[in-house]
C-alpha cells in the first residue's frame, strides 16, 4: 500500500463533525492521495466509512487498533 498523506485523528469528535473534518481533509488533498482517519467504533466509524464511499472515495483498509478506536485509510476520489 502507498504511504499515507494525511492523519486526522477524530477519537475525540462525535457526530457530525467527524463527518465534516473527513470531507474538509479529502477536499484539500489530490485525487488518489491516502487519508489515515483515527475514529471511535460506532456511529462515527460508520457515518463517515458510508460518507466516503457516497462521495466516490476508497476505503483502503478498516482495521480495530485496540479498545473502541479504529483505523480507516481513505483513498481521495476523483473529482470527476
Amino acid at each position: 500500500m502507498p504511504s499515507v498523506t494525511e492523519h486526522l485523528d477524530l477519537t475525540t469528535d462525535v457526530c457530525p463533525m467527524t463527518v465534516v473534518r473527513t470531507r474538509l481533509a479529502l477536499e484539500d488533498m489530490a485525487a488518489g492521495a491516502l487519508l489515515e482517519v483515527r475514529l471511535l467504533e460506532g456511529e462515527s466509524l460508520d457515518n463517515v466509512a458510508a460518507y466516503c464511499l457516497e462521495d466516490g472515495h476508497g476505503i483502503v483498509a478498516r482495521e480495530a487498533l485496540g479498545g473502541r478506536t479504529w483505523r480507516l485509510v481513505v483513498r481521495r476520489g476523483d473529482d470527476d
